[in-house]
Parts: structure tokens; C-alpha cells; sequence
């Protein structure tokens, strides 16, 4: 069953991730989180009030991981929703999903683990895969076709500083989970409070402050908040049913299924580097976690 969950929330998030492609033009990031934040705090209120979660923190040190979970989520998704809307869908959820390298290399100084030569290797393999992705101009003279409001280099940048973001993430909510434990939905509300406030703030600062809500938008909004927290649910429940060494590779199955939704919905080029790196990002991350 948790294969199962781990395959259906990655369905989900493709879900929610297309339909951030298809609002690329005439949203900005701010508003498309603000909508999807705003559904998704109902929904997550709703599951902590029918399972008896609490939704505050018992202590201050409780207070202060859980804030700074919560800030670091804000930050994280800002960046990657950007890196969505600058890229491909294929290419963003290559370099979104590299948390696992970067974990890898955290863990040394945050949890006292030790990195062996193997894990090195596969690092380097995947980093090397992450720059075909990324086809700086230096260094690659592949003719592109170019498309307004896309910037390959800054998109990916961004998407990779999101992961590495998230892997802090991933390390507090291993540490308040597994030392106070403390349930995962406890921790997305805090999320879910201080992303429409971050989001909020940089949208009164930006230049495009004109909001479209219509038709088109709410319907679009309701699937990527609805997407969202069931993606996030079914992946919290595989979590604690399997080792995450087994249903972290199953992510790399958004990869395959964003190739899909790129050559049959958007109908984009898709480049033989890009299929070289994401086979290497993805071949590189699994057996570093195996």
C-alpha cells in the first residue's frame, strides 16, 4: 500500500504542477500561491479538526522549529512555483526533486552522518546530469527555441535553490517528528500560515498587482489546492508505512510522467540533454539512497 500511495501522490503533485503550467501567462507566482494556500489551509484545518490534531505548539522550542519549517516552506515554494513558470515542466521537475543529494551532504553537519565514497560518486554523477539540464551558454551551444517569459538558467537556479531549501526542510521535520513528535499536518499548517503572508507582501511589491479571478481561475486554483493536499497526504501516509529509502526514488516517477504531459499538453521541444541529465540526476539519487 505504500507504493501505491507514494505512486498516487506523485500523480497528484503532476496535477497540480501542470496546472501551474497552464496559468503561466496572465498569473503571477504570488497570486497562484495565495490560492492555493488559501485552499489548502481549509482542507488541512479540516483533517487536523477531524483527527484531533493539534494545530499549536506545546512549547517554544516547538514554536521556533515549526516557524522556521514554516518559513523555509514559504521560501521553498515561492522559488519552485517561479521555477515552474520559467521552465519546462519536464526540466523544473528535474531540478525540484534533487533534495536527495543535497540531504545527503546536509546530514553530515545537522544529524552527525558520515558520507562514504559511494554516496560521492553518485552525487558528482547527478550534478553533472543537473548541468545538461541547465545548458549554461558557456559551456553549450545547443540552439533553443525562445519563448516568452521562459529563462532557462535563472528557472533552473532557482529550482535547485528550492531543493536545497527543502532538504533543511526535510531535516527539521525529521528532527520534530521523529524527537517530539509531532504530526506532519501540525507542521503544514504553520506553512500554510506564513506562505500567504510572504507571498502577500512580495505581490504588493511587484509591478503586477492586477488580479484576473475568474472562471478560468478558480477552477485551475481548486485543482492545484485540492491536488496539493492530497499529494501531500498520500505521500505523508506512504512515509510512515515503507523505509524512505524505498518511496523516495518512486518521486523520480513525476519525472517520467512530466515528459508526457510536456510532449502531449504543451506540446514543447524537448532537448536530448535534458533526457541525458534527468536520466543522470535520477540515476545518481536513487543509488545514493539505496
Amino acid at each position: 500500500m505504500a507504493i501505491l500511495y507514494a505512486i498516487a501522490g506523485n500523480v497528484f503533485f503532476i496535477v497540480m504542477f501542470t496546472c501551474v503550467g497552464l496559468m503561466r501567462k496572465g498569473y503571477s507566482t504570488f497570486q497562484i500561491i495565495q490560492g492555493r494556500m488559501c485552499i489548502g489551509i481549509i482542507l488541512n484545518y479540516l483533517f487536523c479538526y477531524v483527527q484531533n490534531i493539534p494545530i499549536f505548539p506545546k512549547n517554544f522550542t516547538e514554536l521556533k522549529l515549526m516557524g522556521l519549517r514554516g518559513i523555509l516552506g514559504a521560501i521553498v515554494m515561492l522559488l519552485a512555483f517561479t521555477s515552474y513558470k520559467l521552465l519546462t515542466l519536464s526540466d523544473a521537475v528535474v531540478v525540484t526533486n534533487t533534495t536527495p543529494l543535497f540531504t545527503c551532504f546536509l546530514s553530515i553537519p545537522y544529524l552527525g552522518e558520515k558520507l562514504t565514497k559511494k554516496q560521492i560518486c553518485y552525487s558528482l554523477l547527478s550534478f553533472a546530469g543537473i548541468v545538461l539540464v541547465v545548458r549554461p551558454a558557456f559551456l553549450f551551444s545547443v540552439k533553443t527555441v525562445e519563448i516568452e517569459g521562459r529563462d532557462q538558467l535563472l528557472g533552473c537556479l532557482l529550482g535547485l535553490l528550492s531543493s536545497f531549501l527543502m532538504s533543511f526542510v526535510l531535516i527539521i521535520q525529521r528532527k520534530v517528528q521523529f524527537q517530539m513528535k509531532i504530526n506532519n499536518a501540525q507542521l503544514l499548517m504553520f506553512s500554510h500560515y506564513i506562505t500567504p503572508l510572504f507571498s502577500g507582501l512580495a505581490q504588493l511589491q511587484s509591478p503586477f498587482n492586477e488580479f484576473k479571478v475568474n472562471q478560468f481561475y478558480f477552477i485551475l486554483i481548486a485543482i492545484i489546492g485540492l491536488s496539493g493536499f492530497i499529494a501531500q497526504m498520500f505521500q505523508s501516509r506512504s512515509y510512515t508505512l515503507e523505509q524512505a529509502s524505498i518511496i523516495t526514488p518512486l518521486s523520480y516517477t513525476q519525472v517520467i510522467m512530466s515528459f508526457f504531459v510536456d510532449i502531449f499538453l504543451f506540446n514543447e521541444q524537448i532537448y536530448l540533454t535534458s533526457l541525458i541529465g534527468s536520466f543522470l540526476v535520477i540515476f545518481g539519487s536513487i543509488a545514493i539512497l539505496v
